[in-house]
């Protein structure tokens, strides 16, 4: 539980850690699981560095104590943004073409699946472990559809519009019904069940 005597602190300190929390949660969503207290603890510390620098100049320029507070927390959340968009990639960039290291912070290759962006997925199989084949033909298609086209979960579960099924040793099964009055249905498939993903994305 929190501790009460946290309210205590001096306001500046309040925003300097809430908001510092807010650009690291938005820097790292989707790939944080791995992090230790500590990691949390300063990387909470630079984004509140941040925020706090911000609060301190909007403070000087004459904004009250709530609009001052509320530049922090948008400034904090933009460069959370910024560093996950595009200072991750540009840092690797150049760790590899300095010959630092040409590993990354994400522990595993699947998580590593979340930090790739602007590439559009086209679509999406999944064998389970007794052989059963799930495909979805065009992910597109259902970008608007509750939970977008898909879903990998970071423990590695998944959720899946399939459109076509495979039992083991039989054929393609469609499983569009565009005159079924429910809509599509989604498929949930727990990690213990996923034997392989093919997972195809524009080039």
């Amino acid at each position: 539980m929190t501790d009460p005597n946290i309210l205590n602190l001096p306001w500046a300190t309040l925003v300097t850690l809430a908001c510092g929390y807010m650009g690291y949660f938005i820097a790292h969503v989707g790939i944080r699981d791995h992090h230790k207290s500590i990691d949390v603890a300063f990387s909470t510390l630079v984004f509140g560095f941040v925020a706090a620098f911000s609060y301190q100049i909007a403070r000087y320029a004459g904004n009250g104590m709530l609009s001052s507070s509320l530049y922090a927390a948008l400034v904090a959340c933009l460069v959370g943004a910024i560093w996950r968009v595009a200072g991750r990639p540009l840092l690797r960039w150049i760790l590899r073409v300095g010959d630092i290291a040409h590993a990354d912070d994400t522990p595993s290759a699947w998580l590593s699946l979340f930090d790739v962006k602007n590439i559009k997925a086209t679509q999406l199989t999944v064998r389970i472990k007794d052989g059963t084949l799930l495909h979805c033909s065009d992910l597109h298609m259902f970008k608007d559809a509750p939970n977008g086209a898909f879903v990998f979960g970071s423990t590695g579960d998944i959720l899946l519009y399939a459109t076509h099924i495979r039992e083991p040793g039989g054929e393609w099964e469609a499983q569009l019904d565009d005159d079924a009055p429910a809509g599509f249905a989604i498929t949930y498939i727990p990690a213990s069940e996923v034997s392989r993903v093919r997972f195809q994305r524009e080039r």
